[in-house]
């Protein structure tokens, strides 16, 4: 029988330490699905985090900023159970945040403060993003491939009615971003190219024609509202455009064209309503409401990284990174000034926007 030294019995010993550690480690971190844990959210961001389609890996992570700590997994480790497939918004309210879930044809609604589950709601078409419809306790839905909007009862937390959208094809009819201002809803007619306007009440439609896909919309401090398009798909594309809106008469003040490759998107507006943020080939770009022409050199350009959201949330300028869209990816603060990286958090999978 061959006998070990004293090295080969440490060497063993030490071995035999480290995958008992690595089995402790895994055995702790292995939670139940059906596990819940009690938190409380006062102060913070939440990162929506897609998740790769039919992988059911959609989440929420919470973002406290003033501590730097990242809770990742908030729905499941609150309420015992996964959130779903894709999860496209997130809407707050005082007490309530909706999460739209849209391959999971639902939305899920979390009491702010503890995210404890207040209820499902289900029998939606493929939902975008939510917005306040007429009266104080109704929402309304945007969807993919339907032709209708559909209303929500704050209450009961049902679908109770729906609004017809005028489409050329109903069938590819997509419904993205919605804004309210006064009585009326704005909504963007993606595959139509139009941004669309019904006022609670009434069931006539006025249209606004811009370039295809008009993907984001914003309002600045003036009233005035802005649209990017990135054009579509060719061969039914155009040049992606930026235009401005006069809110009262409902008609096209200024176009900004694209002229080069690329398909701007994810408009967002600093809380002040003085500038405009937008990605564009790989870049972050900034304009001011009163400049004339867009802006002709980036305000960052982040090599290495699939710049995919921007967002402004708590006074600051947030941009994902979905890496390769097959891994997680992270969270940077942006100096709205500089465009240096101020900050870098951890995300989910396929991390989007910031609320």
């Amino acid at each position: 029988m061959r006998r070990l030294d004293k090295k080969n019995r440490n060497s063993i010993f030490i071995k035999m330490l480290f995958f008992m550690g690595i089995w402790t480690i895994l055995s702790c971190e292995k939670t139940p699905s059906n596990q819940t844990e009690d938190y409380t959210f006062e102060e913070g961001i939440w990162l929506v985090n897609e998740g790769n389609f039919n992988s059911g890996l959609g989440s929420i992570s919470y973002i406290n900023t003033n501590a730097d700590t990242i809770m990742e997994q908030v729905f499941e480790r609150v309420n015992g159970r996964k959130l779903g497939d894709v999860v496209q918004s997130l809407y707050v309210e005082d007490d309530r945040l909706y999460i739209v879930v849209n391959n999971s044809q639902k939305i899920e609604v979390v009491n702010r403060r503890d995210f404890k589950s207040v209820g499902t709601i289900s029998g939606l078409h493929s939902p975008r993003y939510i917005e306040q419809w007429g009266s104080n306790d109704e929402l309304v839905v945007s969807n993919f491939r339907s032709p209708w909007l559909q209303i929500i009862n704050r209450t009961s937390l049902v679908v109770v009615d729906s609004i017809a959208i005028a489409t050329a094809n109903p069938a590819t009819c997509w419904t993205e971003q919605l804004l309210r201002i006064n009585d009326e809803l704005w909504i963007a007619n993606m595959k139509d190219g139009q941004i669309q306007i019904v006022e609670a009440g009434s069931e006539s439609i006025d249209s606004i024609a811009v370039a295809f896909d008009p993907g984001s919309m914003v309002m600045d401090k003036n009233g005035a509202v802005w649209v990017l398009s990135s054009g579509g798909l060719c061969p039914i594309c155009e040049m992606p455009t930026l235009v401005k809106i006069d809110a009262n008469t409902k008609s096209v003040v200024a176009t900004y064209l694209f002229e080069d490759e690329g398909s701007p998107s994810s408009l967002v507006v600093d809380e002040r309503g003085e500038y405009l943020y937008y990605l564009y080939q790989g870049g972050i770009y900034k304009m001011s409401i009163n400049d004339m022409t867009l802006a002709s050199t980036p305000l960052a350009v982040l090599e290495g990284r699939n710049l995919y959201r921007l967002s402004f949330a708590e006074g600051k300028l947030w941009v994902s990174d979905a890496v390769n869209f097959l891994q997680q990816g992270s969270l940077l603060q942006i100096d709205v000034e500089s465009g240096e990286v101020l900050k870098v958090y951890e995300g989910g999978f396929i991390p989007s926007g910031v609320y």
